[in-house]
Order: structure tokens, then C-alpha cells, then sequence
């Protein structure tokens, strides 16, 4: 007998007991349970492969070349800060007659540099490491004798010293002038000063020395003098007798007897007629018109600008001008041969031929 077969529907795929869904379930769990214990433990140790990752090297504190030291990349700090005030813009300087003028900045190392530097006590010799200084006995003349095959001087000064020591022998016929000091070290001074305390104290050594730091013998601008015959006779330099000529005429070659007995209680040093401070022609043959001590002149040139110069005519009939200008913004005229120096104070000193 044949029996009616009921027919289901058929899906595609044969049923899958509920267990195995169980399974999968669990074993994908502790997959992932492993898993992630393993990335925490790799990321507790540190790794044995090395970084590619580039530190920044931190800001050196070694001076840049221009003096400032180079700011901190890292910095981040929106904090404002205090900042040196710039300078603010300088005007042009107007034309003064057939003369244009420009603006020249300086550093302020050079207010401590160049021939028209005031030294004293009270405005110390700043030292530098290019200081052009050279053996006088290389270049000197038979006109003279000079004390030390190590006597220093600086390079500026020698030619006029030698045309002034030169015309000296050619006026008097006398070659007894010896050149006994010039450039000295702070060492050198501090040795001197303490050697003349321990003879005569120090209020009285401090007329006849300067203290270290305050001698003009450091710029190698200043020389002194004495006597020396080619017999052996030797005295100090006092300026008198044929050596008068050269106490008054220095000026003409640029030199000043820098110490005079009426101007010792501005210079706070005694009459010294053997010392001689080299400025140049245009500004010693003023100090020497005006008969001022050089602290007396500095103050005396404050009173001139580039647009109201001071006039110096030598006894040659050269004219120069010259002017102050306080700060480190100079005006220089355009187109002319002209020359700058510091006063060691606050500001410079120009000066330029004008006829």
C-alpha cells in the first residue's frame, strides 16, 4: 500500500545544533581575552628596537654670532614677556649747505675705541683683544733712542712721532731723546702704582701714577720721554732748554703734553712734561689754542654738532670740522673722507677735512 509522503521546505544548508554556536562563541572570547593581555604586557616593557623618533636638540647657550643667544624652540609659554625696547627709527639729518649727512650706527664697544678716547680714573681703559699695537724700535729713526727693543705703541701714532722727533734733530741737532714707555698691561701698571705706594703712599703716588686701568699708557696712544746721551749722560725729560721745541710744537704732529701744572686739580695728576698723549693734528692743535686739559676739551666738544661743527684750522691752514653725537646713531657726512672715534664716556667724536 503506498502511503502520501509530506514534503518540507528545504533551505540550502542542514541545521546546526545550538551547541556549536556555544563553542564558537567561548573560544572567540578567550581569543581576544589572550590578546589583549598580550598588548598590555608588550606595552609595560620597553621595546629593544630602536626609536626613529628625533629628539630636538635643546637651545645652546653659546652666544649666536650676533651676540643674542637663540631662543628656545620648545618654548611655548603664551605669557608675555619683557623685551628690550627697539630703538626708534632715526630721522634723516638734513643737508647743511653743500653737505648731505647719513646715518651710521656703531656698536657699543666703539664708544671705547679709536685716538680721541678719554682715560682717567674715572673713565677706565676698557681692554681689548685686537688691539693694534706695534714695536716702536722696528720703525724708528735715527733721530731718537728708545729704551726697550719691547717698547709697544700703537701703529697711528708712529709715523707722526718720528716726523716730529725727526724735525726736532734737523732744528736743534740734538739726539738725546729716549722713548721710555709706551703701551702698558693692566699687570704692568698695577706694578708700577704698588712699587711707587711703597715709596712715597699712596695719596702722593697716585699724582705721579695712574692706578691700573687708568693709565693712557694702555690704548698705546700716550709715550713718555727722558734724556740719553751717546756719551752715557742720562736725566729726566723736563721740557726745557732745546727740548722746549718739542713741548711746543708737539701739536703741530698731533701730540699734547697731557699733564699741566695749572690743570692738575681736573686731571688729579702732577705736571708730567714727559708725557705725551697723541690725538691727531686737527684736535690737538685745539686743546693747545683753547690751552684746556683733554677731560676740559671732551666736555668742551658737547657743545658742537654735525649741523653747528666746531672749525680747527692748523698752523699748516688745514681746516677741519668736527662735532659730538651722543648714542650709538652717528651722522656722517656723505661723500667725504671722515673719522669717527668714542669718547669712552657716551658717544663719538667725528671729524672730516673741510679745506
Amino acid at each position: 500500500m503506498n502511503r502520501k509522503r509530506t514534503t518540507r521546505g528545504y533551505s540550502g544548508r542542514r541545521p546546526v545544533p545550538i551547541i556549536s554556536y556555544v563553542l564558537g562563541a567561548a573560544f572567540l572570547l578567550v581569543a581576544v581575552i589572550f590578546s589583549v593581555k598580550g598588548f598590555l604586557r608588550s606595552s609595560a616593557e620597553p621595546s629593544t628596537i630602536p626609536s626613529q623618533n628625533v629628539t630636538a636638540p635643546m637651545p645652546s647657550l653659546t652666544p649666536s654670532p650676533s651676540g643674542v643667544e637663540s631662543p628656545d624652540p620648545a618654548a611655548s609659554d603664551p605669557t608675555p614677556t619683557a623685551t628690550t625696547p627697539t630703538t626708534a627709527p632715526v630721522a634723516s639729518p638734513t643737508p647743511v649747505g653743500n653737505i648731505s649727512y647719513e646715518v651710521k650706527t656703531m656698536k657699543q664697544d666703539d664708544i671705547y675705541q679709536g685716538k680721541l678716547i678719554l682715560i682717567n680714573a674715572n673713565h677706565p681703559y676698557r681692554f681689548f683683544d685686537f688691539e693694534n699695537f706695534v714695536c716702536l724700535y722696528n720703525y724708528k729713526t735715527d733721530s731718537y733712542k728708545v729704551g726697550d727693543y719691547d717698547l709697544l705703541i700703537a701703529e697711528d701714532a708712529i709715523a707722526p712721532l718720528n716726523r716730529m722727533l725727526n724735525d726736532f734733530y734737523y732744528n736743534t741737532g740734538v739726539n738725546a731723546v729716549l722713548a721710555t714707555s709706551g703701551h702698558r698691561t693692566y699687570e704692568y701698571q698695577q706694578y708700577l702704582f704698588d712699587k711707587e705706594v711703597a715709596l712715597v703712599g699712596p695719596e702722593e703716588a697716585a699724582l705721579w701714577v695712574a692706578q691700573p686701568g687708568a693709565s693712557e699708557h694702555h690704548s698705546g696712544l700716550a709715550i713718555d720721554f727722558a734724556v740719553y746721551y751717546d756719551s752715557g749722560e742720562y736725566h729726566d725729560y723736563d721740557g726745557s732748554g732745546d727740548f722746549a721745541w718739542i713741548n711746543e710744537n708737539c701739536h703741530k704732529y698731533g701730540y699734547i703734553v697731557r699733564y699741566k701744572p695749572d690743570k692738575q686739580h681736573i686731571t688729579g695728576i702732577a705736571y708730567e712734561p714727559w708725557h705725551f698723549r697723541y690725538l691727531g693734528v686737527p684736535h690737538a692743535t685745539k686743546v693747545t689754542e683753547l690751552e684746556l686739559c683733554y677731560e676740559e676739551y671732551i666736555d668742551y666738544l658737547r657743545d658742537y654738532s654735525y649741523d653747528s661743527p666746531l672749525s680747527i684750522e692748523t698752523d699748516e691752514g688745514e681746516v677741519y670740522k668736527a662735532y659730538y653725537c651722543e648714542g650709538l646713531n652717528v651722522y656722517v657726512p656723505k661723500n667725504i673722507d671722515y673719522e669717527i672715534s668714542g669718547n669712552n664716556i657716551d658717544g663719538f667724536i667725528v671729524t672730516y677735512k673741510a679745506s
